[in-house]
């Protein structure tokens, strides 16, 4: 079993009272848009946790949602905490919602393509290799100069039907998009 705990006080050392009210205010936001949080009772670091902790495996195929005025309350939105980067390890908070995959074998090799790369802000030779790979495994493309990084891998919101099954309604909010999550190297 994961600690938590453990993960916790090794990618956010230094935590203090700031933290502490941030993540107080954080919570009470997520409590008023029915957003489910704070899984691991052992985290000590806020109402944002990793995917595992949430029972999720990766890779995971996510709709995201930045500063959301409604989600679609027929879904199940969680508060993330991803890392993403390889070994300069990223940290970003995301409210989500996972989604069933039409080919999870797809993600997975898509994943593995990356997984150990380190690149955390992509030249634009890797963003147009990255867009023929989301093409030729997914059917799915990303803005030219949309940011993706190892373990986070942004997608078009307009390829969801592409990619899932699913009759998905978006949330409002600012900076929607789909995410494939896998897990970060941390490799130096």
């Amino acid at each position: 079993m994961t600690d938590w705990r453990a993960v916790a006080h090794e990618h956010q050392p230094s935590w203090d009272s700031d933290d502490q009210a941030r993540a107080t205010s954080d919570t009470a936001h997520l409590d008023a848009l029915g957003v489910r949080h704070s899984p691991a009772p052992d985290w000590d670091r806020g109402p944002y946790q990793p995917l595992p902790a949430y029972g999720a495996e990766f890779p995971a195929l996510a709709l995201a949602v930045t500063r959301p005025v409604r989600l679609t309350p027929a879904r199940d939105w969680l508060a993330v905490l991803t890392f993403a980067g390889g070994r300069e390890c990223h940290h970003h908070t995301d409210i989500l919602t996972l989604l069933h995959p039409r080919d999870p074998a797809a993600l997975e090799r898509l994943a593995a393509l990356y997984h150990g790369t380190a690149i955390e802000f992509p030249e634009p030779h890797q963003t147009a290799e990255y867009r023929r790979n989301l093409h030729d495994l997914l059917g799915a493309d990303c803005h030219p100069d949309g940011w993706w990084s190892e373990a986070r891998y942004v997608i078009d919101v307009a390829d969801l039907p592409a990619l899932t099954h699913e009759n998905v309604e978006l949330p409002e909010g600012e900076n929607i998009h789909l995410l494939l999550l896998s897990a970060n190297s941390d490799e130096i």
